[in-house]
């Protein structure tokens, strides 16, 4: 049985290529193996990762219409021109809203802002607030975090003369609005597109404040963190840039409302890090949002009056609670009423459930059924109105975007909608959902990956060994905290905790000497099925420090987990001497781990051959035959990676003995090296013939000297004909990947050959089972 959410996928970095990346930028071997995972894979590109400076910050002005659209504003606040910023009721339009709303107040700007309301107003440009704005005396409107889907409202301002600077970072429509400028990181400038195109709306705010100032706003950069990490943007490049710098002023700030709220929150400021402005600050901040009206929040952000700061601070705080039992109340019916859906998406409609939250309720009904989830409720017009939320296998607009016809609004993208129909088409809109899974083929679509950057032992999970990956932060989208999974450890007991729907295990290394808890937040209905297995629970997960009593703990938070019912494979460790065809008759999978046996045993063999490489498809089979010794451990994980099998029989054959296996030392390299550096064009088989019997070595030892010599340059081949490279510039031949592939196989098979049949056995195991 399995409750797993994602589809496991073990990191397949090159050990070799991590431990050369980890001796040339003087970093951990597992450091630069999570590094080569996110994409670094040489120093320079870790040199500039690891190291984010204001100077890798772009011009502003290489973005689309930004001269301009920073004339028009600079024109608008020399002439005492009324300006109205139009922002949007979530953390980086709230925050998109503050960081323009300050730097045109700073510049002597008449100016104001206006949020929209959710429930009123709705997303984004509104003809109707428009019209209100115009007629209040506003003539230049500046959007924040919005705009590029506003047409109809921008062309109703420019009729009556009203110019619109928009600046947005969502994705682009079909037609753009006929605004005066429209600032926007996706749009191709003069120059060519903008260097960075997945910036917020509060980066767009603020790369147009930099521009306005001509200087970049130091005091504007908590902001943007803000709202970089709530709308979860790509935390490299730029971001990586503007939130590590704003995280840093955010632990040190001076905002009377972020102190107010800190402190509300019970939140430290030397703790603020992108996940407590992930789980803590900005689900506080948006609730007022999904709940009330906005605006308070940019006063929030902006009040220069503690006795202001404190009461919205309390009130958005007290919102956020409200937020949490709706949510909470309203996950639990929805999960109820799914239990007996057998459709492919869940589509759930109950006629008194808060609007403003059913957003993050669909997303958690969703990460517990596994399936796409949209909740609906009744509006006072007696429609019914809602958000959906997807998983990766099932594009949620491609499925509701060809029956608009039975919709009365529809907006989003492949993840998440937000939709309005009239009551009496729902079957219907449930029955396209279902034919539009079955053409997207969601029932035999896989889970989601989830990367597992590596394999740790318990024993090895301190909080200094946590604090080393420091250097990475902050994490994010496309800079993922790192994934784990483990090994050597005992689960000794699990327990409910909370309100009975989160998960503590209780784990201690293999020698009893260390405990360490793992937390699984929001099991719900599981968990009761969980505590029964507690023994047999696998799962991967992230670390992190609890600080109790000002003491530091180390923990590990689940990321997903299985109940792992599946037996032991069956193992037989054979090691023959030598190889009959008769061994090769039974129709199971024989798997190889060099080119060499493959190609030659291929002719003599009943079932399939595999030989164990990155494209091996993953597969599962009754019964896999190892026929040849593995190179190295990366490999042999690979191959338990790529094929499963109910029974495993190990040969592990090498036609040389183990205990005779050594390297050539530098006496015999030196030998050949004399006896080839002046050849000119000499035939390659006469030479192996002719030197083997001279210099009284075995063939294939002579073949690999001449491999090494090939790759470092002192000798070259050309038409079956070897030459000496006499002017070849002095090369370790130790370096060479050849003599390192040789000697990793040299090592690997002396550690094979040392361990008795039961040792092994135990050893192999522990690599099946991870």
């Amino acid at each position: 049985m399995t409750l797993t959410k994602y589809r496991w996928e073990k990191s397949t970095s090159d050990q070799a290529k991590s431990q050369m990346l980890a001796k040339q930028c003087h970093l951990s071997p597992l450091l630069a193996q999570l590094l080569i995972n996110r994409g670094y894979q040489d120093p320079v590109a870790v040199e500039a990762f690891l190291t984010p400076s204001p100077e890798d910050l772009h011009n502003p002005f290489l973005m689309h219409d930004m001269q301009k659209g920073v004339d028009r504003i600079q024109q608008a606040i020399m002439e005492g021109q009324k300006i109205t910023i139009y922002g949007d009721y979530d953390v980086d339009g709230i925050t998109s809203t503050a960081i323009m709303y300050e730097a045109l107040s700073d510049l002597g700007a008449d100016c104001d802002y206006y949020i929209p309301n959710r429930f009123k107003d709705g997303y984004g440009p509104n003809k109707a607030v428009y019209q209100q704005l115009i007629d209040q005396g506003t003539q230049l409107i500046v959007t924040v975090d919005n705009g590029v889907s506003g047409a109809e409202a921008v062309a109703l301002a420019a009729k009556q003369g009203v110019d619109v600077v928009i600046t947005d970072h969502h994705e682009l429509p079909e037609q753009l609005p006929d605004a005066y400028a429209i600032i926007h990181p996706q749009l191709a400038g003069g120059d060519g597109p903008y260097p960075f195109s997945g910036l917020s709306g509060a980066g767009v705010a603020f790369k147009t404040v930099t521009a306005l100032l001509e200087e970049v706003p130091q005091d504007a950069l908590d902001l943007c963190a803000l709202g970089a990490i709530a709308d979860v943007m790509p935390l490299v490049d730029e971001n990586r840039v503007l939130v590590k710098y704003g995280l840093e002023q955010l632990r040190h700030t001076s905002r009377l409302g972020l102190l107010a709220l800190c402190q509300s929150c019970n939140l430290e400021l030397d703790q603020i890090d992108e996940e407590k402005v992930g789980f803590v600050i900005a689900p506080n901040l948006n609730a007022i949002g999904r709940l009330d009206d906005a605006s308070c929040a940019v006063e929030l952000l902006t009040t220069l009056d503690e006795s202001q700061a404190q009461t919205i601070a309390e009130k958005i705080k007290d919102t956020n609670e409200e937020r949490k039992k709706l949510v909470d109340t309203i996950s639990k019916q929805a999960l109820e009423m799914a239990q007996d859906n057998q459709k492919p998406v869940n589509v759930i409609y109950h006629d008194n459930w808060h609007l403003g939250v059913l957003g993050i309720a669909a997303n958690r009904v969703m990460e517990n059924t596994g399936k796409p989830t949209i909740l609906l409720t009744r509006t006072d017009e007696g429609l019914l109105k809602g958000s959906g939320r997807s998983i990766e296998a099932f594009n949620l607009f491609a499925a509701i975007d060809p029956h608009r016809d039975l919709l009365e609004n529809f907006g989003g993208h492949h993840m998440a909608c937000g939709l309005t129909l009239k009551a009496e088409n729902m079957a219907s809109f449930e029955e396209a959902l279902a034919k539009e899974a079955q053409k997207q083929n969601l029932s035999q679509a896989p889970k989601t990956a989830k990367l597992v950057d590596a394999v740790i032992s318990l024993k090895d999970i301190t909080p200094e060994f946590i604090k080393s990956f420091d250097i990475l932060k902050p994490f994010g989208l496309k800079n993922p905290k790192p994934i784990f999974a483990f090994k050597d450890y005992t689960v000794v007991d699990g327990k409910a905790i909370g309100d009975g729907s989160h998960l503590r295990l209780g784990l201690t290394t293999l020698d009893g000497q260390e405990t360490i808890n793992a937390l699984d937040f929001g099991l719900d209905q599981d968990i009761e099925m969980v505590l029964k297995q507690v023994g047999q629970v696998e799962f991967i997960g992230s670390l992190s420090i609890n600080i109790w009593q000002e003491k530091e703990y180390a923990q590990i938070i689940i990321e997903d987990l299985k109940i792992n019912q599946t037996a032991v494979p069956s193992l037989t460790i054979m090691r023959p001497e030598s190889l009959k065809k008769s061994m090769f008759q039974t129709k199971a999978t024989y798997v190889f781990f060099t080119k060499e046996y493959f190609y030659q045993l291929k002719p003599y063999i009943a079932g399939q051959s595999v030989l164990v490489s990155r494209n091996l498809p993953a597969q599962t089979v009754k019964e896999a035959v190892l026929v040849d010794g593995p190179i190295t451990k990366a490999q042999l994980k690979l191959c338990f990676d790529r094929i499963t099998a109910e029974q495993y029989t190990v040969m592990f054959y090498h036609k040389q003995s183990f205990g005779s296996y050594h390297l050539p030392n530098r006496q015999i390299f030196a030998k050949v090296y004399r006896a080839v550096i002046n050849l000119k064009a000499y035939p390659y088989q006469k030479l192996l013939d002719e030197l083997t019997v001279k210099l009284q070595i075995e063939k294939n030892w002579l073949i690999f000297i001449l491999q090494v010599f090939f790759e470092a340059g002192f000798v070259k081949m050309d038409n079956g004909s070897l030459s000496g490279v006499a002017t070849a510039p002095a090369h370790k031949l130790e370096d060479t990947r050849i003599y390192c592939l040789k000697k990793q196989q040299l090592e690997m098979r002396q550690m094979l050959a040392a361990k008795s049949d039961e040792e092994l056995k135990t050893w192999l195991l522990e690599y099946i089972k991870h």
